[in-house]
């Protein structure tokens, strides 16, 4: 067995949990699988973090920070029926590269594994910012939450095969999009 390094860093640590998670599974992942991963001892993680329930928050966290850069990049500011579309578009590419882990971001995990409100309300601020220039202010998170609500749902059920009709997956998304902008543009 090669010696131990001596240290890694936080950054290093939730990247290479991600990637266990993403390949292995939650169930798969413990402190020791990730000390080993890394080249560590498991002990000298507990400095970076608490335990697997941190761990696994962290991650999330930090998917969720990067599906708010993905919205924000898609965002060109020019239309609001593209910036829409090329969220919606963003998201679903997203959570397709991100496969294996996207799920846990909507599952029922313990609240020492769950995000912090604060890292997801950062993360959906493009959605709602270009929501709330079609609604008001006060019908903004609903009417985000309707775009989200389909986005997930059907990239959820693309992910686990559900989609067994046949037909055109592609311009099912589409058809749900353009029927979200209409029920935008009728909520102004």
């Amino acid at each position: 067995m090669s010696p131990a390094r001596a240290k890694t860093s936080y950054s290093e640590i939730i990247r290479t949990a991600q990637h266990l998670l993403e390949t292995q599974g939650l169930e798969n992942l413990s402190m020791q699988t990730l000390a080993n991963a890394l080249g560590v001892r498991a002990p000298s993680l507990y400095k970076h973090v608490e335990n697997k329930s941190q761990l696994v928050r962290a991650v999330l966290e930090h998917l969720l920070a990067e599906l708010g850069e993905t919205l924000a990049n898609a965002v060109q500011g020019n239309n609001l029926s593209a910036d829409l579309r090329a969220m919606a578009i963003a998201y679903r590419a997203f959570a397709h590269q991100h496969s294996t882990l996207y799920p846990l971001l909507y599952s029922n995990l313990s609240s020492e594994m769950q995000p912090d409100v604060g890292v997801s309300a950062v993360a959906v601020a493009p959605l709602l910012k270009t929501v709330e220039q079609w609604v008001s202010k006060e019908k903004s998170l609903s009417a985000a939450r309707i775009v989200v609500a389909f986005t997930h749902g059907f990239v959820d059920m693309e992910l686990i095969g559900a989609f067994r009709l046949g037909g055109n997956v592609e311009e099912a998304f589409e058809l749900g999009i353009e029927s979200l902008i209409q029920v935008l543009k009728e909520l102004s």
